[in-house]
């Protein structure tokens, strides 16, 4: 009897202890945090709010690492800002993976459902994938549908036509602005109606029907004024003037309207659009054949594009001096111009570069965080199981006991494979992200660079040699496309290698090898690397011995006046030896160790994949690298 009442009594308190916790938790539930709090004001400014300038966005974005939640509707919030913050920065596949992360926390029926759709909609749009972006955005109407909400239903349908008139659809498009139309009937002043409205004075204006467009655009300047908004009154102000200066030829309208953007630029202190504005202008002035007005103008454009660091803007100005000059037949002035374009161009390869490899590595962090939170609930519901046995043991005795670690045994089980899936699905998504990247990276900047080659190739040849300096300029900016090129297929080959091979790497450096010695025929390059075991290598490990190596043999080229260079790789087991030894100058370790941004790189690296380098040098005895790497 004792024990009977034991059991009961024991099982009583843990009843009564749950239905405390539950009531704490639903209590919690009602109750958002400080750092909740400060999500939602965040999510308020960056989803809901026109006009955010991006400096300020990602600093709101930088706070979200210190403002802790566990609930899923704040988890999906936190998830469309960054989604939202990366789209507004055009990396289209980093703002994906948030919007999908988004999805994973949100409830069904959840306005935020829309908000997650709506901007898969808009990425895949900007990737080019119209079917899939359709298919989010048709989503993103059926969840607005079920709960009646029809600001969201609107806003999804202004996408939609916004969709088609990128596809050149003028038929779906005017369909998905009549229900907007529809939705909104008197109350034309949402900004879903304004979106359709501006959508409709392009296809009216794409289509010649420029008296239609104008009208359109003149009510949207009306409905615009009427609450307030700047900012979808100076997109119906600009398409107004571009009317007026292409259409009816009407300077002094042109003028007005973008002088009227530009008050507005000024004053919501946005630098990327005021340089746009100055831009127009200065069409506007090369119109008019005013070519020092116009000249004013460029050169405030530049300053400000310069200012802002928007290459976007940088290119356009200067793809708008080119033509400034050929109007005056200056043709050299226009060469010169289009060299800063090439110029700026390159910056932009670079940083897109820079960006990608940036974007890879922000999604590998991430899939690393979620693996570390995995392997911390299992470990919480390791020790749960070990608190549940233990009162089992106290309840039912020996016999009870042992059953239950038995269930335990089969439950730890299931967790490691749980645990194991979840780590398999995160290598999947990050190697998908590669993939999506590299083929960006190829499509885009690929094709760019080589139609540049071929364009800096014909002018190196029909230039006259009498142009000394502008061959140079030609076959220096001829050079750096084709290493540019030689280094885009470099990054595509780590991108796009699901399992990179020790013999995949050897290859590399021996291309790398024979450039350099094509490059220097005064130097004699010995290259022994025999390959005993072709294990795998790791995309952190793979990147950063290729970088060591390319920046020691480049040093080596460059500065050490060297005859010879040696370079010996040994393998044993799964540890590599490398050393690369030159007969050259040297160096004073001492005094460039601290200066020498390459051997700070070179030193850094080694350390990220936990190797071992030592560095001997001295002024006349040449340079020995050795390093010891561990797979």
């Amino acid at each position: 009897m004792r024990f009977v009442f034991v059991f009961f009594s024991v099982i009583v308190f843990l009843a009564s202890s749950c239905t405390d916790l539950g009531s704490k938790h639903k209590l919690g539930v009602n109750m958002p945090t400080d750092a909740e709090r400060q999500i939602d004001d965040i999510f308020q400014s960056a989803l809901l709010r026109d006009g955010l300038l991006i400096d300020s966005f990602q600093s709101m974005v930088s706070r979200l690492d210190e403002l802790p939640t566990s609930k899923t509707n704040y988890l999906s919030k936190i998830n469309l800002i960054r989604a939202t913050y990366y789209r507004r920065n055009a990396s289209f596949e980093l703002a994906k993976s948030y919007y999908n992360k988004a999805l994973e926390y949100v409830i069904f029926g959840d306005s935020l459902l829309s908000y997650a759709y709506e901007g898969l909609g808009i990425s895949e749009k900007h990737l080019g994938n119209f079917s899939a972006s359709l298919k989010h955005f048709q989503h993103s109407v059926s969840n607005a549908e079920k709960r009646n909400d029809t600001f969201r239903l609107a806003t999804a349908y202004a996408s939609i036509a916004q969709l088609y008139f990128e596809k050149q659809d003028s038929t779906g498009a005017k369909d998905a602005i009549q229900k907007v139309v529809s939705i909104y009937k008197n109350r034309s002043v949402e900004r879903p109606y304004l979106v359709a409205l501006h959508t409709l004075a392009n296809i009216e204006g794409q289509s010649g029907n420029f008296s239609e467009a104008m009208e359109i655009d003149r009510e949207g300047i009306a409905l615009s004024e009427k609450i307030g908004n700047e900012y979808t009154k100076i997109t119906f102000q600009d398409n107004l003037a571009r009317c007026y200066l292409y259409f009816l030829k009407d300077y002094d309208k042109a003028k007005l309207y973008f002088n009227k953007n530009l008050a507005v630029d000024k004053k919501l202190n946005n630098l990327n659009w005021t340089a746009d504005s100055y831009i127009n202008l200065a069409e506007v002035a090369i119109a008019r054949k005013n070519f020092t007005e116009a000249k004013t103008y460029l050169d405030s454009a530049i300053d400000l594009a310069n200012n802002s660091k928007q290459i976007n803007n940088t290119l356009k100005v200067y793809s708008s001096l080119v033509g400034f000059f050929k109007q005056q037949d200056d043709y050299k002035n226009a060469f010169n111009a289009q060299l800063k374009f090439i110029d700026a161009y390159k910056r932009f390869f670079n940083e897109k570069s820079e960006q990608a490899f940036v974007a890879y590595n922000v999604i590998y962090e991430t899939e690393k965080k979620e693996k570390k939170i995995a392997e911390t609930k299992m470990a919480s519901k390791q020790k749960d199981i070990w608190l549940i046995a233990l009162s089992g043991f106290l309840l039912l005795g020996l016999v009870v006991f042992w059953a239950y670690k038995l269930k335990v045994g089969n439950r730890q089980k299931r967790l490691f494979i749980e645990n194991e899936l979840l780590m398999e699905q995160a290598h999947s998504r990050a190697q998908q992200a590669r993939l999506e990247i590299s083929k960006d990276l190829h499509d885009s900047l690929g094709a760019q660079l080589t139609f540049i080659n071929s364009v800096l190739d014909k002018l190196r040849k029909q230039t006259s040699t009498t142009e000394y300096s502008i061959r140079e300029k030609v076959a220096s900016l001829y050079d750096f496309s084709e290493s540019s090129i030689a280094e885009l297929r470099n990054i595509l080959w780590v991108l796009n290698s699901e399992e990179i091979r020790l013999g995949d790497l050897k290859m590399r450096l021996l291309n790398f090898i024979k450039a350099a010695s094509e490059a220097k025929e005064e130097i004699k390059f010995n290259f022994e690397f025999p390959i005993l075991d072709d294990i795998h290598l790791n995309f952190k490990q793979a990147v950063h011995l290729y970088r060591v190596f390319q920046e020691i043999v480049n040093n080596a080229v460059k500065y050490s006046k060297a005859s010879l260079i040696n370079i010996a790789m040994t393998q044993e087991g799964k540890k590599i030896i490398i050393q690369i030894a030159d007969n050259g100058t040297g160096f004073d370790y001492e005094t460039e160790k601290n200066k020498s941004f390459g051997l700070q790189n070179i030193f850094s690296r080694i350390a990220a994949i936990n190797g071992e380098i030592d560095l001997k040098t001295s002024i006349g005895g040449g340079t020995v690298y050795n390093i010891q790497i561990v797979f």
